[in-house]
């Protein structure tokens, strides 16, 4: 029904005179993605410099088209309308998205990357964090809205009123952060992982919850199945909640987080081969060992981002540090195997659907448990 509504809603924009503003949410060497009622446009033959601390408005004017031939781009930004302008009929107006001037440059980019989500694809810094496989430790995400909830729950004691405290300062930072998919997808879990806590009494597995917010997701936005964030961050999350009940039976905590985090490992590695076909090798080493970095760099960024020396001083360490890691990185070519992720997670769903079978019958039967 969502795609039916979505397909009508497109074709009813095509041949479509317009005449008016949009914001830029995507910008490429020669073409740019703005957004016009909830619709994602592609404009090409574009050039606007990109400055990532800045937001851009065009005012335009033009006709806008279906896409004919679609390509895996399109289907991953969820463009399927381009709009074609009249040289001349294009207006852009720069508007700087907040003002931190007084912090040094190398500050400035890891506030804005830690605590924002806002960064510069080709700086050195970024490129080395994609390389290292630790990127999504420091871009917000559903891992850094978990600690927030996680915080809030504790230093309120675990009272009732920390969910309703956690989902309203979620929620605003959701809106300040113009809703990315992965603490999207963390919000509507927390949420409905509340109703299910204190209303539900925990009736609801994390796993049809997961399922129940991937279903509202898609309904806000159907292009989002095709893209390569949603895939991972439902996909990975999934996985890490199969592999939380396969592995129930490990006494041992660390073992047990030890091969989760690497199940989960495994699953992202094989989603990204389909697009990269080269494999950091001490790549799961890389993520255990920043993981404690990474929590402690947001938590100190969103608690001190307003000091001038403190901030400077553990930036210019933490890059300094990135550096250093940086250099042991060693790649090696994967091979492309159509649809190994796929087969990777059928395959712990059923060893999830098996552990639960075994779990009932020990319920029924417990001599079974002898």
């Amino acid at each position: 029904m969502a795609f039916l509504i979505f397909k009508s809603t497109i074709s009813s924009y095509d041949s479509f005179e317009f005449n008016g503003q949009m914001n830029v949410i995507r910008i490429y060497d020669n073409s740019i993605i703005t957004k016009f009622k909830n619709l994602k446009i592609l404009i090409n033959n574009i050039q606007i410099e990109n400055n990532v601390y800045s937001h851009y408005k065009i005012t335009a004017s033009g006709k806008l088209n279906i896409i004919k031939n679609l390509n895996s781009f399109n289907l991953s930004q969820g463009t399927f309308l381009q709009l074609k302008f009249e040289p001349g009929n294009i207006n852009i107006e720069k508007i700087p998205i907040m003002n931190l001037e007084y912090h040094q440059p190398i500050v400035k980019k890891y506030l804005f990357l830690i605590l924002l989500n806002i960064y510069d694809n080709k700086d050195p810094t970024i490129i080395k964090l994609k390389e290292l496989n630790i990127f999504h430790y420091f871009t917000v995400s559903g891992f850094h809205f978990g600690i927030i909830f996680l915080t809030i729950h504790y230093l309120f004691k675990k009272h009732k009123i920390s969910y309703f405290v956690a989902i309203i300062l979620l929620l605003i930072y959701l809106i300040v952060l113009n809703f990315p998919i992965s603490a999207t997808r963390a919000f509507i879990f927390i949420f409905i992982f509340s109703i299910n806590k204190l209303y539900l009494k925990n009736k609801m597995p994390n796993l049809s919850i997961l399922s129940i917010t991937a279903l509202i997701t898609v309904l806000f936005d159907i292009t989002s199945i095709f893209s390569l964030a949603f895939i991972l961050s439902y996909g990975i999350t999934m996985i890490i909640f199969i592999a939380i009940e396969v592995f129930s039976f490990i006494k041992q905590s660390w073992i047990k987080n030890l091969l989760i985090l690497l199940t989960a490992y495994v699953f992202s590695m094989l989603i990204t081969l389909s697009i990269n076909d080269k494999i950091n090798v001490l790549g799961f080493i890389y993520q255990f060992l920043f993981l404690p970095v990474a929590v402690f760099s947001y938590a100190f960024s969103l608690l001190l981002w307003w000091t001038i020396y403190l901030n400077y001083y553990y930036f210019v360490f933490l890059e300094a540090f990135i550096n250093l890691i940086h250099k042991g990185v060693y790649f090696i070519n994967g091979i492309k195997i159509p649809f190994l992720a796929v087969i990777f997670s059928f395959c712990w769903y059923e060893l999830y659907e098996v552990k639960l079978l075994i779990k009932k019958m020990r319920i029924f039967n417990p001599a079974l448990i002898h």
